[in-house]
């Protein structure tokens, strides 16, 4: 059983890989169409201040702890602190799950080629796995969406990751999720720049004392400058200032 606690109003489950592994084979045995959400400092800032996205957080089946920065505000909470499952890591534990178990994942998002060189170098490392992809680059209000809609029910989706960017991801997977037939719905942001190597990752001791985002800013400031030197001290007031309102 996966408990859940709340952080500026915003659910966070207690949740590592394998209680999130069993939680989705159930959802795909038991033909159940569930929401696995992330919370990172950038997916707070944008919760706290659209009423909807918090909703869609907090109506996910499970939100996972995306971020060294959520874990800080947990610790200022006096709260628990849950496992660290990042996209860029776990997307190759949740292939390995899905070539075991023999699940068909779906990867939508990115730009044209990302998908597929991703998808290569998944095959590389798990040979049986089922899966196909299809960018995200593509009119999401009229016949090319149902395109894709069709193109994702006809491979029998057991694992769907929608990776267009916050809240964009989000929004696409409330708008057409009651025309998927996929059981697990993932919102995964730039999950596949990841995997195929376009994006490069920050060595694993800068990850593991909190600084990767510190390692991404170097690489694109124009792009992150408000998510990170903005957001990041934004967040971190927001919860002391909420756990003093609670004293």
């Amino acid at each position: 059983m996966i408990s859940h606690q709340k952080i500026l109003g915003m659910k966070i489950s207690n949740v590592n890989v394998p209680l999130l592994h069993q939680f989705i084979q159930l959802s795909v045995d038991d033909k159940l169409k569930t929401r696995i959400g992330n919370l990172n400092i950038n997916a707070a800032n944008i919760a706290y201040e659209n009423q909807w996205y918090k909703d869609y957080v907090n109506t996910c089946d499970v939100v996972f702890c995306d971020g060294k920065g959520i874990q800080l505000g947990l610790f200022l909470s006096n709260k628990q602190i849950p496992a660290h499952i990042t996209y860029h890591t776990w997307t190759w534990e949740l292939a390995s799950f899905c070539e075991k178990k023999g699940f068909n994942l779906f990867l939508l998002g990115s730009k044209e080629g990302i998908g597929k060189k991703a998808i290569e170098k998944l095959l590389l490392k798990y040979p049986k796995l089922k899966v196909q992809n299809h960018h995200g680059y593509f009119d999401k209000t009229n016949d090319e969406n149902e395109v894709i809609i069709n193109k994702i029910n006809n491979f029998n989706t057991d694992i769907l990751i929608v990776g267009f960017g916050m809240p964009a991801q989000e929004k696409w997977i409330l708008d057409n999720m009651i025309k998927l037939n996929a059981k697990v719905y993932l919102n995964g942001g730039a999950y596949l720049d990841w995997i195929s190597g376009i994006n490069k990752k920050a060595p694993i001791w800068i990850t593991k004392i909190g600084f990767e985002w510190f390692y991404r800013l170097l690489k694109e400031p124009k792009r992150l400058f408000n998510r990170y030197v903005i957001g990041n001290p934004l967040f971190i007031y927001r919860v002391i200032k909420e756990r003093i309102n609670k004293r």
